[in-house]
C-alpha cells in the first residue's frame, strides 16, 4: 500500500469518528437547549430572586442583552454550555474538513486527471459555503 492510500485511510477513519464525535456532542447541546424554557419556568415558580422571576416584572438588563451565554445560564443553562458550543463548533469543522480531504484524495487516487479536476471544484466550492455558514452562527 503506497503512502498516498494511507494517508487517505486515515483521513477517512478520522472523518468518520470525528463527524460521530460532532453529532453526537450537536445532540447534547439540542438537549440543553430544549430544556431551558422548562428550567426557566420552575426559576419563576421556585426562586423568586432569579432573572426569569423578575422578568415577569422588570426588561433584561442591557448588559445581559450583550453576553449571550450569561444570559443562558441566568436563564437555567448549565454553565458548561459555552466550553460545550465551542467544543461542537470545533468538532463540526474538524469533521467537514477531514471528510471533505479524504472525498479529495479518493478522487485523485482513484480518477484520471480530467474527472478529478471538475470534481475538486464540484467540492471545493461548497466547502466555502460550509465555513460560511458556521462563521455566521458565531456571530
Amino acid at each position: 500500500m503506497t503512502p498516498a492510500w494511507r494517508t487517505f485511510r486515515f483521513f477517512t477513519y478520522s472523518s468518520i469518528v470525528i463527524n460521530l464525535s460532532g453529532t453526537t456532542l450537536a445532540l447534547v447541546i439540542i438537549k440543553m437547549c430544549s430544556e431551558l424554557p422548562y428550567k426557566a419556568h420552575c426559576m419563576v415558580i421556585f426562586d423568586p430572586s432569579s432573572l426569569p422571576a423578575r422578568l415577569t416584572k422588570d426588561a433584561i438588563p442591557r448588559d445581559l442583552l450583550l453576553s449571550r451565554y450569561e444570559l443562558l445560564e441566568k436563564f437555567g443553562m448549565p454553565r458548561g454550555y459555552k466550553t460545550l458550543d465551542t467544543g461542537a463548533s470545533f468538532w463540526v469543522l474538524s469533521g467537514n474538513i477531514f471528510t471533505f480531504v479524504s472525498v479529495l484524495m479518493w478522487v485523485w487516487l482513484a480518477g484520471d486527471t480530467i474527472i478529478s479536476s471538475v470534481t475538486t471544484v464540484a467540492i471545493v466550492l461548497p466547502i466555502f459555503g460550509v465555513f460560511y455558514a458556521i462563521f455566521l452562527t458565531k456571530h
